[in-house]
C-alpha cells in the first residue's frame, strides 16, 4: 500500500520533546514583548495529550511570538473554503500586516479543500486550510504529501449540549423524554449533511450514537447545504442536522430542538495542511507563516474577543460578514496545537465505516508535524 515516508528524525524528536511537554496555566508576561524573534515563554505550549474541557489552552502575550523576518520575501499561495470567523487568524494575520512583518507575501485563494489538494501537489498552491476529512486521509495514503502543520479551533462549550453550539440537532418530537433524548431513537430518521459521513464531524457524532448503541449506518442521509438545513428540520425533510456557526441560532432558542451531540473538548477537527514545498524546501517561511499565525490569535483573538469592538470590526471587515452576524455566535477558542491522537480517532471511525480506501490507519507521523508552531513559539 502507497505510504509516504515518515517524517525526519528531527521533526519526530521534536514532536516528542512537545508531547512530554506538560503546562498547566496561561501565559507567562515577557518583559522583551516588542523585540522581534521574541519566543512565547511556558505558556505557549501544552501537552498534547490533554484533552480536557477546561484545559488551558496554549497562548502568549501580545506581540509574542516575535516576528523573525526571512531575508528575502517569500510569496505564498493559500487557500481556504471559505472567509469566516473559523479561519479569522488567517484573514486578520494579512490584513493586520503580521504576515508582512515576517516578510512574507500571503495570497489567499478562497477554494473548496477537495480542489485545493490537487493545486497544493502541483505546486500551484503552497498550503490550504481544511478539515479532517476522509479525503485527506485517502489523499496522504495515495502519497499527497499534504501535512497537518496547526489546528484551528474549538467551540468554548464543546462537549456540553446543554449549552448552544454548534453540533447535532434534532426534532425533540423524536425523543420519549426530550429532557434526556436518548439517541438510538434516532435509527432510520434522516440527517441533514453536505456530504454525508466522510467529514470530519463523523468522529463525534459517530461517538455519540455509539454511546446509544447505534451506528451512524443506522441513519439515513439526506444530501442538504448547509444553510438550507434548519429549513429542512422544519418542513420535515430532515429529521436531525450537524448546524455549524451560524445556522444553529435561528433554533437556538425554539423549545421544538435540542442539541443532541457537540465537537469534542478541547480538540481541534482541522486547521492548515502544508504541500510538500512549504513543509521542506522553504521550511523557514512555513515557520514564519505559523509564527504569524500564533501572533495573530495572541495578538488579536485571545479569550473572549468579541468583547472587543475592534477586534470585532476587523474580523467582519475580512470576512464580509457584519459585527452584529460575528457577536451573534460565541468567542471560538483558537488554537494552533494538534492534540495527540486526533487523527488516529478519526481514522477509526472512517475505517469501521468503510469511508477510506485502505484498511490499516495511516500512522500519526505521516500526518502530522508539530514542530512548525515549536519552533514558532520557542523563537527558532
Amino acid at each position: 500500500m502507497p505510504r509516504r515516508s515518515v517524517l525526519s528524525a528531527a521533526t519526530v524528536l521534536t514532536a516528542l520533546l512537545l508531547s512530554s511537554a506538560c503546562n498547566g496555566g496561561g501565559g507567562t508576561p515577557v518583559a522583551e514583548s516588542t523585540v522581534a524573534g521574541s519566543p512565547c515563554g511556558t505558556g505557549g505550549k501544552s501537552d498534547p495529550a490533554n484533552r480536557d474541557a477546561k484545559r488551558p489552552v496554549a497562548r502568549c502575550d501580545k506581540g509574542l511570538p516575535g516576528p523573525r523576518p526571512l531575508p528575502q520575501t517569500a510569496k505564498l499561495r493559500f487557500a481556504t473554503a471559505v472567509k469566516a470567523e473559523f479561519i479569522a487568524p488567517l484573514l486578520l494575520a494579512q490584513s493586520k500586516g503580521e504576515f508582512q512583518k515576517e516578510n512574507l507575501d500571503v495570497e489567499i485563494v478562497v477554494l473548496p479543500f477537495a480542489d485545493a489538494v490537487p493545486q497544493v501537489l502541483s505546486g500551484n498552491l503552497d498550503g490550504t486550510t481544511g478539515s479532517l476529512e476522509a479525503g485527506f486521509f485517502n489523499a496522504v495514503n495515495k502519497d499527497i504529501d499534504l501535512t497537518w502543520v496547526a489546528g484551528n479551533f474549538y467551540p468554548p462549550d464543546a462537549a456540553d449540549p446543554a449549552k448552544a453550539q454548534t453540533g447535532l440537532w434534532a426534532r425533540k418530537s423524536l425523543f420519549t423524554d426530550p429532557a434526556k433524548p436518548d439517541l438510538a431513537q434516532l435509527k432510520g430518521k434522516k440527517l441533514a449533511s453536505n456530504v454525508g459521513f466522510t467529514s470530519s464531524t463523523t468522529y463525534p457524532m459517530a461517538e455519540a450514537f455509539k454511546s446509544s448503541g447505534i451506528s451512524v449506518n443506522d441513519v439515513e442521509i439526506v444530501k442538504i447545504p448547509s444553510a438550507d438545513q434548519v429549513t429542512a428540520l422544519k418542513n420535515g425533510a430532515a429529521d436531525m442536522a450537524w448546524l455549524v456557526d451560524p445556522y444553529w441560532l435561528p433554533i437556538a432558542n425554539d423549545s421544538n430542538y435540542v442539541l443532541v451531540a457537540t465537537q469534542p473538548a478541547g480538540e481541534p477537527l482541522g486547521g492548515f495542511f502544508f504541500g510538500p514545498a512549504l513543509a521542506k524546501e522553504k521550511r523557514a517561511a512555513g515557520v514564519a507563516f505559523v509564527r504569524a499565525l500564533a501572533r495573530t490569535i495572541n495578538t488579536y483573538l485571545a479569550g473572549d474577543y468579541q468583547s472587543d469592538p475592534a477586534a470585532v470590526q476587523a474580523i467582519a471587515e475580512a470576512t464580509g460578514a457584519t459585527p452584529e452576524a460575528i457577536k451573534g455566535t460565541p468567542s471560538l477558542v483558537f488554537d494552533w496545537e494538534i492534540r495527540a491522537g486526533t487523527t488516529q480517532r478519526e481514522q477509526d471511525w472512517f475505517l469501521q465505516l468503510g469511508r477510506v480506501d485502505y484498511k490499516t490507519a495511516i500512522a500519526e507521523s505521516e500526518l502530522v508535524d508539530r514542530s512548525f508552531y515549536t519552533d514558532a513559539v520557542e523563537g527558532r
